[in-house]
């Protein structure tokens, strides 16, 4: 059955069984026998959820929308729209008159409207998107700087950190070589030393909230940096140590002969120019000649000391002796030069004795043979 065809009564049964929610807690909040016919009900139910309907709104709503002072020209322009699609017999020449009085006054896009007028809404809208991307340009460049500026901030922020994490700025620009730390130094003096001197300790400050909770100065009682990278302790023993104090923990100089060593030694090798290179070379081949040679010295037969020589052993020997000459000719090889010769005036005592051992040296390829 059809249920725009149904009577008034079936109507009231049927329809509420479409109700849910507000409309269903409405309609059960009712009397009994509160409505009579179909048409009552329409009525009550009209009256009830009239503020609930969504009303369509009119020109006087668009006139209400007014540019913020930091809101862009596309945020203004779509916020217009959005409101002008719910407004129904609305002309584009109305529109064009309340997004011109929506703008805010004396923005480089009002000046340019209000000194060249667009003649319809499109003209208007184009315009606005040639200020549009000026905007977003002008934004994206003050972002830039901005992002500049933040790293600059955090690269200042990163040179105080370093400059607070080695303590306060030094009064020397360098100090005597110490064989220990100042830490040591200050541990054993403060209370001798230092305080004959009348040094005086900084007083305990508040802590940066920013200070470096790992390190911690035991001069200045406070975190931050530590104890041995603190300029103003270190100024101190200077002070002391130029005032002739604290002499036992300034580091040993070294002796001026080993200084001179080792700077001899460091010094890298001057370049030689091409005479002295020749000088030094010539001296060294002069140095070599007048080098005595070097010797070499071999033992070629003879008897061994065990035992002495026997008569057979004494034989072959004198054999050897006198076939030399027939091993090894005389010939004219070897013209001008003198013969090797032995005469009995070489013999010890007169007679031949072979346990007396000869010496035989002669100048061969440069060596004492």
């Amino acid at each position: 059955m059809g249920y725009r065809g149904a009577q008034g009564p079936v109507k009231c049964r049927i329809f509420p069984l479409t109700l849910k929610k507000a409309a269903l807690s409405w309609f059960q909040s009712l009397k009994k026998n509160f409505i009579g016919s179909w048409t009552e009900f329409v009525d009550q139910f009209s009256a009830h959820f009239t503020a609930s309907k969504v009303q369509p709104k009119s020109t006087a709503a668009l006139a209400a929308i007014q540019q913020r002072k930091d809101e862009s020209i596309r945020d203004y322009v779509e916020r217009f729209n959005k409101e002008a699609i719910l407004v129904k017999k609305c002309s584009d020449e109305m529109k064009l008159y309340l997004l011109e009085q929506g703008l805010i006054e004396g923005s480089l896009f009002s000046v340019d409207i209000g000194v060249d007028k667009p003649k319809t809404l499109n003209e208007f809208l184009k315009r606005a998107q040639k200020f549009m991307n000026y905007e977003e340009k002008l934004m994206a460049s003050k972002a830039k700087g901005k992002t500049q500026e933040k790293a600059g901030g955090q690269r200042e922020d990163k040179s105080r950190r370093e400059k607070e994490s080695r303590g306060p700025s030094k009064r020397y620009d360098e100090y005597t070589p110490l064989n220990t730390t100042p830490k040591r130094i200050l541990n054993e003096c403060a209370n001798t030393e230092f305080r004959d001197a009348g040094v005086k300790f900084p007083q305990k400050g508040k802590e940066k909230p920013n200070a470096d909770k790992s390190k911690y100065c035991h001069f200045h009682k406070c975190a931050g940096h530590e104890t041995d990278e603190c300029f103003h302790l270190k100024d101190v023993i200077e002070q002391l140590i130029q005032k002739g104090k604290l002499t036992k923990y300034v580091k040993a100089k070294p002796r001026s002969g080993d200084r001179r060593s080792r700077s001899r030694s460091s010094r890298p090798p001057k370049k030689e120019s091409a005479s002295v290179a020749q000088h030094d070379e010539a001296a060294r081949a002069s140095e070599e000649k007048s080098r005595p040679p070097p010797v070499a010295m071999v033992i070629s037969g003879g008897f061994s000391d065990k035992g002495g020589a026997s008569i057979n052993s004494a034989k072959r020997k004198l054999r050897e002796t006198m076939t030399v000459s027939t091993v090894f000719p005389s010939s004219s090889r070897h013209k001008g030069r003198p013969p090797l010769a032995f005469s009995d005036e070489d013999l010890v005592n007169g007679r031949p004795n072979h346990l007396i051992p000869l010496l035989v040296k002669a100048y061969m390829a440069n060596f004492d043979v």
